[in-house]
């Protein structure tokens, strides 16, 4: 079942937007897949083609999945999503990949910021946690 994701916007000129699967979103995750630290933690890594990263980005919203791709000033930057989630529990594991020119800059604990504000609001939980292990 594919969920609403919602279009979460920031002052300081920087949003959370759903998957698209338009060509930029398509050119956006091929371009990842190329790099070794995406490669090595997430599963955009095995994106090899266009009909790969149409695929992969169809998998972004399922019933225990929702995604976002973060932009500044309209540029994507990376992504930030929430994975096996668990509503009776009120859990879910955080993730997200951030191209180079983004490394080190905060928008990451940013997003994950932001995420984490909507889902205290959308679902109530306000406990959170995180652990980091490179993707299978």
């Amino acid at each position: 079942m594919k969920q609403v994701v919602p279009h979460v916007t920031t002052s300081s000129g920087w949003s959370l937007r759903p998957w698209r699967g338009d060509a930029t979103d398509i050119e956006t995750v091929l371009l990842a897949s190329t790099d070794p630290q995406i490669r090595l933690f997430s599963s955009a890594g095995l994106v090899r083609d266009r009909s790969d990263a149409v695929a992969w980005i169809e998998s972004r919203q399922t019933a225990d999945r929702l995604d976002w791709v973060i932009e500044i000033s309209g540029e994507i930057v990376g992504r930030v999503g929430l994975a096996s989630i668990d509503r009776d529990n009120q859990d879910a594991e955080f993730g997200y990949w951030l191209l180079p020119q983004a490394r080190g800059t905060g928008v990451a604990t940013n997003a994950v910021r932001r995420l984490t504000d909507w889902l205290s609001r959308t679902v109530g939980s306000a406990d959170s946690r995180s652990s980091t292990s490179p993707a299978m």
